[in-house]
């Protein structure tokens, strides 16, 4: 089969690192025989990078407006190549040459939801008229779709209010790659880099809008009692504020923000990790969600402290500690129960890993898509 797979965000770039779950989908879709182009739009200021070379082919586009019917044009070019037109996320830069070049092609075309965008950007909602375009462009796509994964059941039964028929959805939950992130990678070089003497609390994610690496910070600071270094890894347009709200709750000394670092980095950085955090509040957002960070921290055997709302709770399936969503309190509970109690913390470890092995490798959501695949392929009527 050949399939080309269209994202809205640059899948070479460090500063949109959920943009893994394409990349890897697209690999184990060519390890099961299969040819992949993967089509991209440059992070701005990224627009000169060549794409890196991979199993795959992937091709560069711009996220201009300006490019519009330019992007219409190669993605639609990319479509008479292929058997199946997919793309991910309903961003209208790639959404819309995507149901173009279906238009255009009498090509199937799948839809790959892993969130849903209009309630994270309604976290800020910067844009009245914007927020309405997303929303209709979020709203319209099931109508113009033969199949759809969707990364949640809050997902699915958005999708079935839409209209879109049940049987013609497919659950394509957010997976990890087992051989980068595992149980054995060491720490040491971390450690050294940073100093870290102490037991070690981390959270990992997007500073964003509808993150809530916030409620980590709070948690720290009813742990001030506690001889424990916070670590938070990522980047983005909020790490600026945070670290102030660090700073002003006398957390300078006792919290490191990393930033961005290659994924390829980021096991590295998880070894050193005696236990981590995956915080949320109770919301449209994040019922809808399979975070990313929790299968991650599962891959490679850490203790977990996660907020159970949406899938969380079926994700960890037992290898986990579940804490009260936004409760700071139950958060530094859960916590400090893991801190303390060695014997526990050695188990949910192991029960992690299993867990991510038997549940969560990228071959169980790729199976998944190429089943959705050829249901749209024998549904559509060329």
């Amino acid at each position: 089969m050949k399939i080309v797979m269209i994202h809205p965000h640059d899948i070479w770039s460090d500063q949109e690192p959920w943009t893994s779950r394409i990349r890897n989908i697209a690999r184990e879709l060519v390890r099961l025989g299969h040819e992949v182009r993967i089509v991209y739009f440059a992070y701005p200021g990224c627009e000169h990078h060549e794409p890196q070379e991979d199993v795959f082919m992937s091709f560069k586009l711009n996220r201009s407006r300006r490019a519009s019917f330019k992007n219409i044009y190669e993605v639609t070019k990319h479509a008479r190549w292929a058997d199946i037109i997919h793309f991910q996320k309903c961003f209208a830069h790639a959404s819309v040459p995507a149901v173009c070049a279906h238009i255009f092609t009498n090509k199937p075309l799948h839809y790959d939801w892993d969130d849903w965008e209009i309630q994270i950007y309604n976290f800020l909602r910067p844009s009245e008229l914007v927020g309405k375009y997303i929303e209709y462009v979020e709203n319209s796509l099931p109508s113009f779709v033969d199949t759809i994964t969707v990364a949640s059941e809050g997902l699915r039964e958005l999708a079935i209010t839409l209209g879109f028929p049940a049987e013609r959805i497919f659950k394509g939950h957010v997976c990890v790659d087992l051989e980068l992130f595992k149980p054995v990678v060491d720490g040491k070089v971390i450690k050294e880099k940073f100093g870290i003497t102490k037991p070690v609390v981390m959270y990992m994610g997007q500073l964003h809008g509808g993150q809530y690496a916030d409620l980590f910070i709070k948690t720290a600071t009813q742990m001030m009692d506690q001889d424990v270094l916070f670590i938070i890894l990522g980047s983005g347009n909020r790490e600026q504020l945070l670290i102030q709200e660090a700073v002003e709750s006398n957390l300078a000394d006792r919290m490191i923000f990393v930033g961005a670092v290659a994924h390829e980095e980021i096991p590295q950085y998880l070894a050193v990790a005696d236990v981590t955090v995956a915080c949320f509040e109770d919301n449209d957002i994040t019922r809808h969600k399979s975070p990313l960070k929790v299968v991650e921290y599962m891959a490679c055997g850490k203790a977990i402290v996660a907020s159970d709302v949406g899938e969380v709770k079926s994700m960890l399936n037992g290898c986990g500690v579940l804490a009260k969503p936004g409760d700071v309190g139950s958060l530094r509970d859960g916590i400090l129960d893991l801190l303390h109690n060695e014997e526990k913390r050695k188990k949910l470890e192991k029960l992690a890993r299993k867990n991510a092995e038997k549940n969560f490798a990228w071959s169980v959501t790729a199976k998944n898509m190429l089943e959705a695949y050829k249901m749209a392929m024998k549904l559509y009527v060329r």
